[in-house]
């Protein structure tokens, strides 16, 4: 069963990767894209996020020419830090080809918790 779970959610990550990487203009090595999708059109790509470590605020939008892979979690949801696990591995695998950005989705987590989580995991991304 938890196979299938993990399968799953790397299914799930694929897409979002394969996704985000369109919308920014193609995944790198297929060649210049027939169509870039204009962030101003897609509100959701300006929405500010901050970078708990840094305190830099960024968009997805400026994060365009690599594919993003756009993730939700929690600190204490064992599937989440699963997940992030299996994204640092990527990470490792393959450095600098995608930016990883989490979105902590609890609304009671701070940044305090959540660089603490990032922090004692050695967790990568934005």
């Amino acid at each position: 069963m938890q196979k299938s779970v993990l399968f799953a959610m790397f299914t799930g990550l694929l897409c979002i990767i394969l996704v985000t990487g369109c919308l920014s203009g193609g995944l790198p090595g297929s060649g210049p894209a027939k169509e870039t999708v204009d962030p101003g059109t897609n509100p959701w790509m300006e929405v500010p996020l901050r970078d708990v470590s840094t305190h830099e605020t960024y968009t997805i939008g400026q994060l365009a020419g690599k594919p993003v892979l756009l993730y939700t979690f929690t600190t204490w949801c064992s599937i989440c830090t699963a997940q992030q696990e299996e994204i640092k591995k990527l990470e490792q695998a393959a450095p600098g080809s995608f930016v990883s950005v989490g979105i902590d989705i609890d609304p009671y987590e701070n940044e305090t918790i959540v660089r603490n989580h990032r922090s004692a995991s050695n967790f990568g991304g934005l």
